[in-house]
């Protein structure tokens, strides 16, 4: 019984296609490890009478033995509690095997949201502002398409 359970399982797989069963990817070792994101730099790429042009820069590590290709990002900017920016990113950008890479975000603050932020900024102690980002990504690989969602955080005197 046990065994015509387990042939009709690995047939299913075999049918509906081997990269999208993700008990046999795992099974055979090639399962997904979801990438690490962090929060390595926000620069300062112009700035307008109506708007703050940043440079987020990413730093994403790959703990797979495959390269992981950034296809979209739709991501949100806020610090002290205020959405300073939002949008999507839809640059290719890959992350090497067994390894690391830097993707760097453009970013427009329109100038209400900056003032929100340099007076928040301005009115609490460096220490205490912090950046948050918080994204959905698409990634491509050589298993299929993989959806990963994340936050970081990060001092803005650390960045």
């Amino acid at each position: 019984m046990y065994k015509k359970v387990g042939i009709g399982f690995v047939g299913l797989c075999l049918l509906t296609g081997l990269s999208q069963c993700t008990a046999i990817r795992e099974f055979l070792g090639f399962g997904y490890k979801p990438p690490q994101v962090e929060l390595a730099a926000i620069d300062v790429a112009n700035i307008s009478f109506t708007s703050l042009g940043l440079v987020v820069t990413l730093k994403v590590t790959n703990p797979n033995d495959y390269d992981l290709t950034l296809k979209k990002l739709d991501y949100k900017l806020s610090s002290a509690g205020v959405q300073v920016a939002s949008g999507s990113f839809n640059e290719t950008f890959t992350a090497p095997k067994l390894g690391a890479g830097k993707a760097k975000l453009p970013v427009t603050v329109e100038v209400q949201s900056a003032v929100t932020l340099v007076k928040d900024f301005l009115e609490s102690s460096e220490s205490e502002t912090k950046v948050l980002l918080k994204a959905d990504a698409v990634f491509d690989s050589p298993i299929g398409e993989i959806e990963k969602s994340f936050e970081v955080e990060k001092m803005l005197k650390d960045l």
